[in-house]
Order: structure tokens, then C-alpha cells, then sequence
């Protein structure tokens, strides 16, 4: 079968979500940027995304409509990374909700979803080596797995996003999950323990004054206590 959707790999880029955009206005064909470097790259809610040495970012445009794009969708695409991770590297990465992608107790990624109804684009930032990192962030490999691995691993999760057609299987990502059992606080004055995730994907606390449930699209920040 063939592939649903371009592949264009460059270098260096401003904003691979930017660039996904302009090639599928551009096209109209499903398109994946894959970039070793951003220079204004941007995380979820606009937080800026630091960079590994050896690192990859790849952003997936199509139009909406391609398949459903609704509430868990960003839980598929993690489940599309660490499958993709997993065949490529071998190691088995965890999914702390909703976004982002860690080693051990270490962030080494993260994944954007931006849709203005007209188009979406998937975007995932990776650390792929980095021997000094900042505290709290760590890479997949132990040694500089070279550049070509950051595009088999993002056409990996692009391969498996599209097979999946974007649905997500909720209990694998349940025993995927790095957030469940812990306790949490969320902005803006948020404390509970997760203790499940529900069908349409969102995060299930228990507080002192019961239940509640956090959808991603409401919730800027989530930590671990």
C-alpha cells in the first residue's frame, strides 16, 4: 500500500508545524516535515521546546476529515510514538497525560495537536542523544544514533497514526501511562491522585471532595507531587 501522505526532510527549519501547513495549502496532500533543528519551535500552550543535540521534529498536516479527530486523538499519536520508538530503538518509553513522552521518570519528548477546522497538524518533538541535559529531561539513546534515525522513527508514528486512523486503544494506553497512581496538581488549584482514564480519553482524579475528570484541551499544566 502505498504511503498516504509526502515525506520532506530538511535540516533546519523555522517551524515544522508552519512548514506542514504551507506544503499541504500547498498541495493538498497529506504531508510529514521531518527537521534534526527548529529555530522557533513551540510546545503545548506556546511553551518553548528545548533542543538535544541529536534530536528530531516532525509535524504531520492533513486535512480534517482525513479521519475524526476528537478528544483522545493526541492519546493515539503517543501510542503511534512509543510504537514507533520501540521498533526503531527497542526501548520501551511511557506516556504522562496528555502530551508527553518520557524514559524512566525523564520527559524526552513531547506532542502538539493544532486544528482550525480546516486542517490538522501533529507535531513531536524528541530527544534523541543528549550526554548533559537540564534537569528532569533525558534522550532515548546513550550514544548519537545519527541523523537518519529521526525520520524512520517519525514516518514510524506517521505509518501507525494512519493505520490506526487516528483511534486510540485505551487500555494500552492505560498500562502505557506514567500518570495513573500518581498524585497531581493542576492549574489552577488542582490536587488529586489519577485513577483512571475514561473512554473519551480524559484524566479521572480522586480528590477530597470526589471524582473529577480533566480534559486536555481545558488543562495547562499537570504535575506530579
Amino acid at each position: 500500500m502505498a504511503t498516504p501522505y509526502v515525506t520532506i526532510n530538511v535540516d533546519e527549519v523555522v517551524s515544522t508545524q508552519d512548514l506542514a501547513v504551507e506544503e499541504l495549502q500547498r498541495t493538498d496532500r497529506p504531508v510529514l516535515i521531518v527537521a534534526n533543528r527548529q529555530t522557533a519551535g513551540r510546545g503545548r500552550s506556546g511553551n518553548e521546546w528545548w533542543q538535544a543535540p541529536r534530536g528530531v521534529a516532525a509535524s504531520l498536516a492533513f486535512a480534517t476529515g482525513v479521519f475524526e479527530v476528537g478528544e483522545a486523538f493526541s492519546l493515539a499519536v503517543g501510542l503511534a510514538v512509543r510504537s514507533a520508538v520501540f521498533a526503531v530503538a527497542g526501548v520501551e518509553i511511557s506516556l504522562k497525560w496528555p502530551n508527553d513522552l518520557e524514559l524512566g521518570t525523564v520527559k524526552v519528548g513531547g506532542i502538539l495537536v493544532e486544528s482550525d477546522g480546516e486542517r490538522t497538524v501533529v507535531g513531536c518533538g524528541l530527544n534523541l542523544w543528549w550526554p548533559e541535559p537540564p534537569s528532569g529531561v533525558g534522550a532515548v539513546f546513550p550514544s548519537d544514533p545519527g541523523p537518519e534515525v529521526g525520520v524512520w522513527i517519525s514516518e514510524a508514528w506517521g505509518d501507525a497514526l494512519f493505520a490506526s486512523m487516528g483511534q486510540w486503544d485505551r487500555e494500552a494506553y492505560m498500562l502505557a501511562s506514567s500518570t495513573l497512581g500518581q498524585t497531581l496538581t493542576w492549574e489552577p488549584d488542582g490536587l488529586g491522585r489519577a485513577v483512571d482514564i475514561d473512554a473519551a480519553g480524559g484524566l479521572v482524579v480522586s480528590t477530597v471532595d470526589g471524582e473529577v475528570t480533566l480534559r486536555s484541551g481545558e488543562v495547562r499544566a499537570v504535575r506530579e507531587v
